[in-house]
């Protein structure tokens, strides 16, 4: 393909060597159909066409048949990428045609004998139309459509959205060799208007605001109401808002660009034969659709959406007759709805796969709305099973970007780096766990004081119940006068439904001050008693339950946030 279009190049510069020794050749002149809004992740959109209009110089009149080459030359960022029907000799679908002298094209009602297929040049910044033939006499206009953009290498920022502009260069023996006006093709925007964490990226541990998975507990998403009606409540779900930039950026497949389809009559001059009527070679693949990237996600957790189509939404409410997405199973090729399933007697979810901590949502725009902004608000639900999850350091991510990428023979396709991609931060799996504060511990001028803690998992309520789990150690980190060297001791293992005691002067004897046990386990419970003896000498004494510190990895424990303290 390289060397066939090094040849084509070569034929184009004799062109230009020759071109002042014709005679009666033709003036030509360059307009535009329009430009087309095009995606700034696309790699393949279709831009406006592009006319050339031909007719004698000064009165002349050509005296024989002759040949026309134009090229189309892009600017900096900006490559060709029409779809490639015949991969021995290069030709594309882009196409350059007319309806003959003084014709009015009308687009897609030409003869294959006027028509010429364009071929890309090796850069990507140049499409060739080698021969297309002209009419004897008279004012003929050429039309080229057709025309695919990978623009994905341009800036797109704030502000006025940038424009593409095409430059024609005619040559041959029929024309008056020329660099025409450059025309506008088209305006380029992002597709993505951007995704954001909705209710605040959390997931669905039990309170709201909480951030974190609990690796101990097990976790399954509440009932959904309807397929199309999604909850965004953080306590149930993490919420991916997928946001259109513009009203026609997410696109059905019959108006994805909408590409001139050939009629199949003949051979072009320089071509091979151009479809039948229904072969749709040309045609898009699919739907416009995005994808949600997860990554770090631990081994056996599992991940879920709601299965049916999502319906667009305004503030997180479903608004009838706007645009839907739903699951697809592949990226590329046509769509397939997953596999329906049930969790905790909820019926339809389905499964997101996860392979070695990676796992891909594709959704396909079934029904797009081009008269709205589409937003879809993206339930995904983590399912983890009790003490399966080692804790990690390491949060999940979620990426998300337009679809399919890196797939050049599917229209459309998006490329992944571009500008409007956005990788928001999910939730970490920390260890369950509970911190005791014993605000005043002493062992000092006589007292001494006991501490007790209480693993409590064990209990009488059921499925809604604690759970149960295997116990742990406590760690007591000591503060204050006479400390122990370390600051801090481990007891020994506190299995569910016992509790562990000691006092004070077995671990640090002459300390005062306070002390906070962080414990392996959830649901434990603490109780200090205070005295200086026991019996007929004994004195005072008094008794109190620790405080529970809440969880820092829902809720941070920094400086000016303050804290409510359990029992």
């Amino acid at each position: 393909m390289a060397n066939f279009s090094t040849k084509m190049l070569g034929i184009v510069g004799t062109a230009f060597v020759f071109a002042g020794m014709s005679f009666g050749q033709l003036n030509c002149s360059s307009a535009a159909a329009g430009p087309n809004t095009v995606r700034a992740e696309s790699a393949n959109d279709v831009a406006g066409d592009i006319y050339v209009t031909c007719g004698p110089a000064n009165g002349n009149v050509l005296p024989a048949a002759g040949l026309i080459n134009i090229q189309l030359f892009a600017p900096t960022g900006v490559t060709f990428t029409s779809k490639v029907l015949d991969t021995t000799n290069g030709y594309t679908e882009a196409v350059a045609w007319h309806s003959g002298a003084g014709g009015a094209t009308v687009r897609g009602n030409y003869a294959a004998a006027n028509a010429v297929l364009g071929t890309i040049s090796p850069s990507g910044n140049a499409l060739n139309f080698i021969g297309i033939p002209a009419p004897v006499n008279g004012t003929y206009k050429i039309e080229i459509s057709n025309i695919r953009l990978n623009t994905s290498g341009l800036s797109v920022t704030t502000g006025a959205p940038p424009a593409v502009n095409l430059t024609p260069v005619v040559s041959g023996g029929a024309v008056f060799q020329a660099s025409l006006s450059s025309q506008q093709v088209a305006i380029v925007q992002y597709a993505l208007g951007g995704a954001s964490n909705a209710k605040g990226f959390a997931v669905n541990t039990p309170g709201a605001g909480s951030n974190n998975f609990v690796v101990c507990k097990t976790y399954n998403p509440a009932a959904v109401a309807g397929s199309t009606v999604l909850p965004i409540d953080p306590t149930v779900a993490t919420v991916i808002r997928v946001q259109e930039n513009f009203t026609t950026a997410f696109r059905a497949a019959v108006t994805e660009g909408s590409p001139l389809q050939f009629p199949g009559v003949g051979v072009p001059t320089n071509g091979t034969p151009l479809p039948a009527i229904g072969a749709n070679t040309n045609a898009p693949s699919t739907n416009t659709r995005f994808k949600v990237t997860f990554a770090n996600v631990p081994p056996n957790v599992s991940l879920y959406t709601v299965q049916g189509a999502i319906a667009s939404t305004s503030n997180g409410v479903a608004v009838t007759g706007l645009a839907t997405a739903q699951l697809t199973t592949s990226e590329t090729g046509a769509f397939a709805a997953a596999t329906a399933v049930t969790l905790n007697g909820n019926a339809g979810f389905a499964a997101i796969p996860v392979s070695a901590g990676a796992a891909t949502a594709v959704f396909d725009i079934t029904n797009p709305d081009p008269n709205t902004l589409d937003s879809f608000f993206i339930p995904i639900y983590s399912v983890i099973t009790a003490g399966s999850v080692t804790p990690t350091a390491t949060a999940f991510t979620a990426t998300v970007t337009m679809g399919p990428t890196g797939s050049p023979a599917n229209q459309p396709n998006f490329n992944a780096s571009a500008g409007s991609t956005v990788t928001l931060t999910g939730s970490k799996y920390s260890a369950c766990s509970t911190s005791l504060l014993f605000p005043f511990v002493t062992n000092q001028l006589g007292f001494d004081t006991g501490i007790a803690i209480a693993n409590t998992a064990t209990d009488p309520f059921g499925a809604n119940g604690a759970g149960g789990n295997s116990g742990g150690t406590c760690t007591l980190n000591f503060y204050g006068q006479g400390a122990p060297s370390p600051a801090n001791s481990t007891t020994a293992n506190i299995p569910s439904g016992t509790v562990w005691a000691l006092p004070v002067s077995g671990v640090a004897a002459g300390f005062q001050g306070y002390v906070i046990a962080q414990c392996a386990f959830q649901y434990a419970h603490g109780f200090a008693f205070i005295t200086n003896g026991v019996g007929v000498n004994g004195g005072l004494s008094q008794g109190y339950l620790a405080g529970v510190i809440p969880d820092v990895n829902q809720i941070n424990r920094a400086a000016g946030v303050g804290e409510i303290l359990g029992n």
